[in-house]
């Protein structure tokens, strides 16, 4: 089990680390770069406690900029998910083993 959670939360950084990489590769500067990355953390954050969102970015993105950085948000959101599912399993066998708890 923890071997698992050790590599869903891995997994879970690699593509943060990557998203992060194409910015970096793709914006002019890394303050804009970094900005964007935050941005969509808290966009991550908002559509993982099912509140409503609205991503904008400035005009004059190349649609395979966009495809990208949809693909990396849809992998990122599904390891968070993986990673919550297997926290909720650790906890319930926790507290299977121990009913007072």
């Amino acid at each position: 089990m923890q071997e698992d959670l050790d590599e869903a939360r891995k997994n879970l950084e690699e593509i943060k680390t990557s998203l992060r990489s194409f910015l970096l590769r793709t914006y002019d500067n890394s303050e804009t770069a970094n900005s964007t990355f935050e941005y969509l953390t808290r966009m991550i954050k908002c559509t993982i406690k099912k509140e409503a969102i609205k991503l904008e970015f400035s005009k004059g993105g190349d649609v395979s900029w966009y495809m990208n950085i949809f693909h990396y948000l849809s992998n990122w959101l599904e390891a968070e998910k993986k990673t919550s599912d297997l926290l909720n399993k650790g906890l319930a066998d926790i507290i299977e083993e121990d009913p007072s708890a």
